[in-house]
């Protein structure tokens, strides 16, 4: 789940406890941890659908607005047809390395081949090779977004964006607030790869 740093203060000392999105789907589920990088884990307490109607002062300001007015302002951006309006509440969890994959630099190459042949499979699955050139693509072209970086591998963003889940998953990527950017982990994969990233 993406937040502008703009709101992460308020994130960390506690007084941003909820978020309002567009979604086609629902993209958070109560009691799973997401990543915020990069201060670290928020913990979802609630979320479901709501509407703008339903939407007060107070929920406003737990949300990071000074009114009711911009906080509907804001979420409208990403407002469409085929969307529903979610609410998630949260509270922060601090930096929570049992919740995330680690994104440190291989340390041998009994490392570095479990890691090759983790994405080789997913190669596989996919019926093409995508995770090397997009692990490189992103290396090269740090916090880039989705659409760039779709349209130089010639594939469909949405597509994309799910395979860099994936990668993720890895603990090869993090998303910016716009992009991604690689781990050091990927970046030393890479590099025994032969694919310089300095």
């Amino acid at each position: 789940m993406m937040f502008k740093g703009k709101f992460h203060p308020g994130i960390k000392d506690g007084s941003i406890t909820r978020t309002y999105r567009y979604w086609k789907r629902p993209q958070a589920v109560a009691g799973n941890f997401y990543k915020i990088n990069p201060i670290g884990h928020i913990r979802v307490t609630a979320a479901g659908p709501t509407t703008e109607s339903r939407i007060r002062t107070a929920h406003a300001i737990a949300s990071g607005f000074e009114s009711r007015k911009a906080l509907i302002e804001y979420i409208s951006e990403h407002k469409t047809s085929e969307a529903t309006l979610y609410c998630v509440e949260f509270v922060y969890e601090g930096r929570r390395r049992d919740k995330e994959p680690d994104q440190t630099s291989l340390a041998d190459d009994d490392e570095f081949d479990k890691l090759a042949k983790a994405l080789a499979t997913r190669d596989k699955n996919s019926g093409m090779s995508w995770t090397h050139p997009t692990l490189a693509l992103i290396g090269e072209n740090r916090g880039a977004s989705s659409a760039i970086l779709a349209e130089q591998l010639g594939r469909d963003r949405a597509e994309l964006k799910k395979d860099v889940r994936k990668l993720k998953s890895l603990g090869l990527t993090n998303s910016l607030e716009v992009g991604y950017e690689l781990t050091d982990r990927a970046r030393s994969y890479l590099r025994k790869r032969g694919h310089s990233q300095e």
